[in-house]
């Protein structure tokens, strides 16, 4: 089987996030820093050609953010309400270690360890993922308390989004090379 250029990058950065011995901070910024490219890809892949690409999604347009990103892809059809919601948990788990000084949850503890994906309200976040529930329904997911590895728990159902977003992109680009020979799509109106 031969694997497209695109989807080894995808796969060098997933093994990288799993394999490596980075911080847990480090993998949920690198996880969503990834998704949130991958979700620019598939959207711009409707755009028209000479779309100006970088000032779209600029940090300070209307695209620029991972929820605006999200929110798009949804209502453009590229992911379901499933992978959605999951994103949306990515980025949840992603504020917890980004948006407290240091990692440091000082509401829940002023004086807490920093913050890992065993820390409890990262714990109960990862028990919500929708993919891994319901990849295998044989899979009995346990509840938060004994979720022993929820790191690897979130790096699952990354790899599983990351899968779903790219594969969003690959169809837009596919369809659109069927639709036109590879040029925009002209409205006939």
């Amino acid at each position: 089987m031969v694997i497209p250029p695109e989807a080894q990058t995808h796969f060098k950065v997933v093994n990288e996030l799993i394999d490596n011995k980075k911080s847990d901070y480090a993998v949920t910024i690198i996880s969503v820093a990834y998704l949130e490219e991958l979700l620019k890809e598939a959207i711009a892949k409707h755009f028209v050609e000479g779309a100006k690409i970088r000032e779209i999604f600029r940090s300070n347009s209307a695209l620029g953010t991972f929820e605006a990103r999200i929110n798009l892809s949804h209502a453009l059809d590229l992911i379901g309400d499933h992978s959605r919601d999951d994103l949306k948990l990515v980025a949840k788990i992603r504020n917890r270690f980004a948006h407290v000084p240091f990692g440091v949850d000082l509401r829940a503890n002023p004086s807490a360890f920093p913050i890992t994906f065993k820390s409890q309200s990262v714990r109960d976040l990862c028990k919500n993922f929708w993919g891994l529930q319901n990849i295998n329904p044989m899979t009995e997911i346990p509840n938060s308390e004994e979720i022993s590895e929820p790191r690897m728990f979130y790096l699952t159902s990354v790899n599983l989004l990351f899968s779903a977003v790219w594969n969003a992109g690959f169809r837009a680009r596919h369809f659109r090379d069927l639709c036109s020979g590879g040029a925009p799509i002209q409205p006939k109106w």
